[in-house]
């Protein structure tokens, strides 16, 4: 009887001990659970690099096109330069008679207004800075997001977003220097040329504080 007693005993104890108790199932449903959070976290940072590329795309497209016009404005201007001659010299007047009429009182110089091609200019100029607009506006928009759901360190996503920042920067630099040659080759006015260059200048200050954004949000100093 005891040793019938013993037995159970034993038998109690084997299975009461092949048991999983609680404290040894609590780590692997921690690491279950911290890898479900990470698989999902990998998923939404996958979205976010889809996204980017798509946007990268969008702009690369927009800043071959903005400089499709500003060669196209070149060529114009050079067109310009070279169908321009000087005023062609008055006739001599004809050999006075004995008897002159009194010569017409001259009319005051009327206001010329502008030519086709200063209203073409014009449009071309409005036309760029209207892209550019649009090109930092995009760009404000995806840092705005991406410094949302930024991760401390994640370097690759930043330069993504820095090499966006240097395309539209380029552009902006390009179209400042034409600007500058129409100033100077006097196509361009003395008062157009200080609205288009304060124009610049507020663009390419909205793109710096985006980057610096982007940099306290990524923990990245460039």
């Amino acid at each position: 009887t005891w040793s019938i007693v013993a037995f159970l005993l034993i038998a109690v104890l084997l299975l009461s001990g092949c048991q999983p108790t609680q404290e040894t199932l609590a780590p692997a449903v921690q690491e279950t659970a911290q890898a479900d959070q990470l698989q999902e976290e990998m998923q939404q940072l996958q979205a976010a690099l889809q996204t980017l590329a798509e946007q990268n795309a969008q702009l690369q497209q927009s800043v071959q096109t903005l400089t499709d016009e500003m060669a196209k404005n070149a060529e114009q201007q050079t067109a310009q330069t070279e169908t321009t001659t000087p005023e062609e010299t008055a006739a001599p007047s004809e050999t006075p008679t004995a008897t002159q009429a009194p010569k017409a009182t001259q009319k005051p110089a009327e206001t010329k207004a502008p030519s086709n091609d200063q209203k073409s200019q014009n449009q071309a100029d409005t036309y760029m800075v209207e892209e550019l607009t649009r090109m930092v506006n995009d760009f404000l928009s995806t840092a705005d997001e991406a410094a949302k759901t930024a991760t401390r360190g994640d370097s690759d996503s930043f330069y993504v977003l820095k090499r966006e920042a240097d395309q539209v920067e380029r552009a902006i630099d390009s179209y400042e220097d034409e600007v500058k040659a129409q100033y100077r080759s006097g196509t361009l006015s003395r008062d157009a040329y200080r609205e288009l260059d304060r124009q610049l200048e507020q663009l390419e200050d909205q793109l710096d504080n985006a980057e610096d954004s982007l940099e306290r949000a990524f923990g990245i100093d460039d």
